[in-house]
């Protein structure tokens, strides 16, 4: 694990499927990493990409909403 890392990221099937439709929307994939590689390093996401846990047996995941539309899913565990 690189230095400052918190978390080491396994990205999964519905991460790759998210990345994918985000990169043919045209979403700034640069931006994308940027979230990705925040939440490695346990670095809190600016409010208004309304990153929250989810519930159920989601409960292990995270979402946050990047540009309003897209969704970036996470297993901070």
């Amino acid at each position: 694990m690189s230095e400052g890392y918190v978390y080491s990221i396994f990205p999964s099937t519905n991460y790759k499927r998210t990345r994918k439709l985000a990169k043919k929307q045209g979403l700034d994939m640069d931006l994308l990493d940027w979230a990705t590689d925040q939440l490695a390093r346990d670095i809190p996401l600016p409010s208004n990409w309304k990153d929250h846990q989810l519930k159920g047996n989601m409960k292990r995941y995270r979402e946050c909403h990047i540009g309003g539309s897209g969704e970036m899913f996470g297993n901070k565990s």
